[in-house]
């Protein structure tokens, strides 16, 4: 009968391992990636709202314009009016704009990823003040750089277009002329009716390839949530019944039950905290010529978030049937030590 009992034992443990590592793993999954603070945290982190601020980006845009040959302005004042642009629209279209355009669309998206709504509503709203704004600093970009041109010496005259003579070779002149012809239009009304009132991306999700795959993964979390509540039991009853089974001594069975099911997800998040930043390093980054190397960093450090937070949260999650497990085997110890009377 002891060995009936005991081999019972070891079969429940046996199924307990991989019923424990899916509950905590699953666990941990929602306690990170399945909500939208986790996402929101790691774009603060990683400064990806910085991004169009940053210097590299206005390089690249220099140099794409550069590289298209219609503009009708010379590279060397294009990096004036690129970088005075920036500087301009920072307070406009600064990291706090982007991120109340962003956070909402997050917050929809993953309402509708988890089935809190059947809606997939995702919409970005056009500003009209801030497409003045822009509109506006765009325009005076360019023309202060024109006017301010070291060979006209302030010779320059918008209202008049004979001045243009002063205009240094580089530039096209037929186009800065039909520029300064056109500078009493009003672009932003022009913009303002090529653009919408809202962007709806929820059209373009629809309608992309990714959608059917987006629809697998919705169903799969929602499907999960019942089958880890499933596993949760299904373990504590295995639980249960190893310390049935060994009553007598259910304190050391129940703790290398609790040791074994928490020494796996333990180990699984010191593997995560250590290999997920070490597959995606700089030397690999730099290896693949599609992703530019300032945006490199962002994506380190998202990586370097992603593995710290799930690694931390697999650590803690699977440490407690570990902890557990080894107070089991001790504490017997301690009150049998406790109770023994003094000589």
């Amino acid at each position: 009968m002891i060995i009936v009992r005991r081999f019972a034992s070891l079969l429940f443990m046996a199924i307990m391992i991989p019923l424990t590592l899916m509950t905590v793993v699953g666990m941990t999954l929602s306690l990170t990636v399945l909500k939208p603070d986790f996402l929101k945290n790691g774009l603060d982190r990683s400064g990806v709202y910085e991004l169009p601020f940053q210097p590299d980006t206005a390089d690249l845009v220099i140099e794409t314009i550069s590289e298209d040959g219609e503009f009708p302005i010379p590279k060397a004042e294009l990096v004036n009016i690129v970088y005075d642009l920036q500087e301009e629209l920072y307070p406009i279209l600064g990291p706090d704009y982007i991120r109340s355009k962003v956070e909402p669309i997050i917050d929809n998206f993953y309402a509708w990823m988890l089935r809190d709504t059947s809606d997939l509503s995702l919409e970005i709203t056009i500003d009209s003040d801030v497409l003045d704004r822009v509109v506006t600093h765009t325009e005076e970009a360019i023309f202060n750089q024109l006017e301010n041109l070291p060979e006209c010496a302030g010779a320059l005259d918008l209202e008049s277009l004979d001045s243009l003579d002063c205009i240094p070779q580089g530039f096209n002149k037929t186009q800065v002329r039909q520029i300064l012809e056109q500078s009493g239009v009003d672009y932003t009304a022009i913009i303002r009716e090529q653009l919408p009132e809202k962007i709806n991306l929820s059209d373009q999700i629809i309608q992309s390839e990714t959608y059917p795959q987006l629809l697998l993964i919705r169903q799969y979390i929602a499907d999960s949530q019942q089958i880890l509540q499933f596993a949760f039991i299904i373990d504590l009853l295995l639980f249960v019944a190893i310390a049935t089974l060994n009553r007598h001594r259910w304190p050391v069975w129940g703790g290398v039950a609790l040791i074994l099911n928490g020494v796996i997800p333990t180990l699984l998040g010191l593997v995560v905290q250590i290999a997920i930043p070490a597959v995606v390093t700089v030397q690999r980054l730099q290896s693949s010529q599609e992703i530019p190397v300032f945006v490199q960093p962002i994506i380190i450090s998202i990586v370097n978030y992603l593995g710290s937070e799930i690694g931390l949260r697999l650590l803690l999650v699977g440490g407690i049937p570990l902890v557990l497990g080894i107070s089991f085997l001790i504490l017997p110890k301690y009150l049998n030590t406790a109770e023994q009377p003094l000589p």
